[in-house]
Parts: structure tokens; sequence; C-alpha cells
């Protein structure tokens, strides 16, 4: 392998990682603000209460 393909290789799997950290994140973040009960939301919703 070539620098270039070390390089691209090393970008390529450093964004993968990062980027699949932050899609479990968000998944996880959407999952659990569903078990938050209505009264406890805060700047979730904006229903005029």
């Amino acid at each position: 392998m070539t620098h270039i393909g070390y390089l691209v290789a090393g970008w390529s799997i450093g964004l993968g990682v990062l980027g699949a950290y932050a899609l479990s994140i968000l998944i996880r973040g959407r999952k659990l603000s569903s078990q938050v009960l209505p009264k406890r939301r805060r700047w979730m919703t904006s229903d005029g209460d």
C-alpha cells in the first residue's frame, strides 16, 4: 500500500468510527426521549403549556 492508501484508510476508519458513534448516540437519545413523561419534557415540545 502506498502512503496515500494509508492516509485514505486511516481517514476512512476514523470518520467511520465517529459517524457510527454519532449515529448510536442519536438513536439512543431518541429512544430515551420517548420514555420521558410529557409533563417532564421541557424543550422538546412547544404545545404552549
